[in-house]
């Protein structure tokens, strides 16, 4: 009642509506797909943007090792440590301790790791931590591998953080290995600073654990634990899109890694576009309704005459005619008043006509009368005998007679069935049906009736089951196909083939045909077998109802059924119905 109320009764209201619909289905469109299309370039970007900053501390990274690893070749070469290192470390100390030496590196340079160490192993010096002094480190994997010649670069573990760090062996004048010498540069909280003031990202250095060794914002140090979820994380509040760079030492095993943190500004933008949207849509539309209200006060004018004129050829004035003068969609629409109007008297012999037609649908009223009637006293004497015939015993005289009986007004039943089925067509109960399986069932109702005695061969080709199911009833073209089966049958006197198929066509049909090698049907007959009561049977042997009731069926599911001869003789049904 409330949808009534405020439902527009003008035209004008009409088409204000419609705009306002039209408005609506667009914000309603245009929104979920703005959202996508934004939401799929943002969330590319974003990726580009952190596989971006990734790239960069990938490079810093590598600069850093090839600096480190530069500095340790370099100071490998000092005079000074050379000979400091070896009066002290060779020759028990006759020379000023290479402390001097190394400091004056770190000075000049400006570096805050240099270690020192003896061809044992053992730190000689380290600038950074004076106590490491005499600490063994022949099982560090740095030191071990530049105590065998080779200059190294490598992640490793220091101060509970890690420490980008090169080593390069010592040898003095006669060629013979004398020590090692690392540098390095922390991998610390200044570090991840300098990554965010490059490329506006936060950075989180993180160990195998979790636990934040150094990080861009103070706060995240201070938690020591960073727990990472997929590809996004909520920090202080704040949403952020994550992407690690992992690190490994020089053995292969995992170290930690670098946690990379975007902000998240997709949620505004996506907010603030949808803001936008819809307040341009929203004054589109009204300055669409006013505009439309303005000018169909000038275009709906001649709609009232055209009211006015259905009013008087509704009372029987026919010669009222309407002006036509305009080009326009209205003027047509005049012009065919007046056709209309012109032919009403002929409209009054169809009307002539269809009560002619009227006529014939009573006659068949009268026949589902008559067989709505007919069909109770032939179930009653069906059940009589039936009772009459279990009574009697199979040597009574009367026995045969009774089981004829049965059977001929069975066969009675079986007319008025199908006398009912063509006058009333029920409309079909559709559900979905393996047809497939309703021919198998068809095939196997017949097989015991109509093929003894015969050698007849039944080819079936199935649907594919891409197609199914199909929604039909599925008793009513059961016995489509079972009436069809058993023309077929019947048409082959000894032997023969019937072929089936079930397919489906380009358009979208469903294609069911039945073909027999069979009599055939002439050709006179074609356009004659749907008609009812029409057979080319013997007397006694059909009723002319089966196809006709075939044509019936097909017709209220929509489909149609054609009969055609077939060039070696026999016949071929088709039936077309929609799949759906």
């Amino acid at each position: 009642m409330i949808l009534l109320t405020f439902a527009p009764r003008t035209l004008s209201r009409k088409i204000i509506m419609v705009i306002i619909m039209t408005t609506l289905a667009a914000t309603l469109t245009l929104i979920p797909a703005i959202f996508f299309t934004l939401r799929q370039g943002m969330q590319g970007q974003r990726q580009r943007h952190l596989a971006g900053v990734r790239q960069l501390v990938e490079r810093l990274i590598e600069e850093n090792r090839r600096t480190v690893h530069n500095y340790s070749v370099l100071f490998a070469t000092d005079r000074q440590v050379k000979d400091n290192l070896y009066y002290y470390a060779e020759l028990a100390g006759e020379r000023e301790h290479p402390a001097a030496a190394v400091h004056h590196l770190v000075d000049a340079f400006g570096l805050t790791h240099i270690e020192l160490g003896d061809r044992f192993g053992k730190v000689v010096v380290d600038a950074a931590m004076p106590d490491r002094q005499d600490m063994d480190l022949a099982d560090d994997p740095l030191v071990g591998q530049a105590l065998t010649g080779a200059t190294v670069s490598g992640i490793e573990p220091y101060r509970n953080g890690f420490l980008l760090k090169g080593v390069a062996p010592i040898f003095h004048d006669e060629g013979q290995l004398i020590g090692t010498i690392g540098t390095g540069v922390a991998l610390d909280n200044a570090f991840a600073a300098m990554i965010r003031e490059l490329s506006g990202a936060e950075i989180a250095i993180v160990d195998r654990n979790s636990h934040v060794i150094a990080a861009s914002m103070p706060r995240l140090v201070k938690e020591k634990d960073l727990t990472l979820f997929s590809e996004t994380m909520t920090l202080y509040d704040k949403k952020y899109q994550v992407m690690t760079l992992p690190f490994i030492d020089v053995r292969q095993r995992p170290l930690g890694q670098v946690v990379i943190l975007a902000a998240d500004t997709l949620p505004a933008i996506l907010s603030r576009t949808t803001l936008t949207v819809v307040a341009i849509l929203m004054i589109i539309a009204l300055v669409s309704i006013v505009t439309t209200a303005l000018i169909l006060r000038r275009v709906l004018a001649p709609i009232g005459e055209l009211r006015d004129g259905a009013e008087k050829i509704g009372c029987g004035k026919f010669d009222h005619r309407l002006s036509s003068s305009a080009d326009d969609e209205i003027g047509g629409l005049a012009r065919a008043f007046n056709a209309m109007a012109g032919n009403l008297q002929q409209m009054r012999d169809v009307q002539k006509k269809l009560q002619h037609a009227e006529r014939l649908a009573s006659i068949g009223e009268f026949t589902a009368a008559t067989a709505h009637e007919l069909n109770n006293p032939i179930a009653n004497i069906i059940g009589l005998a039936k009772i009459i015939r279990k009574d009697l015993g199979d040597d009574n005289p009367l026995a045969e007679d009774l089981d004829l009986l049965v059977k001929e007004t069975s066969r009675c039943g079986s007319i008025v069935r199908d006398l009912l089925v063509y006058s009333r067509a029920s409309q079909p109960n559709r559900e979905p049906v393996n047809l497939n399986r309703l021919m198998d069932d068809a095939i196997v109702s017949i097989r015991q009736r109509y093929l003894p005695g015969k050698n007849i061969r039944i080819h079936f080709a199935r649907l594919p089951s891409s197609t199914l199911p199909s929604f039909v009833d599925p008793v009513q073209i059961e016995q489509v196909f079972r009436n069809l089966l058993i023309n077929a049958a019947q048409a082959i006197s000894r032997q023969g083939e019937i072929e089936i198929a079930i397919k489906e066509n380009p358009e979208g049909f469903l294609l069911i045909s039945v073909a027999d090698s069979g009599c055939g049907i002439l050709p006179e007959h074609l356009d004659k077998v749907f008609y009812p009561f029409f057979t080319t049977k013997k007397t006694g042997e059909g009723t002319g109802l089966g196809l006709a009731v075939c044509y019936t069926i097909v017709q209220s599911h929509g489909g149609s059924i054609t009969v055609a001869g077939r060039k070696h003789g026999g016949s071929v049904f088709t039936i077309t119905l929609p799949k759906e």
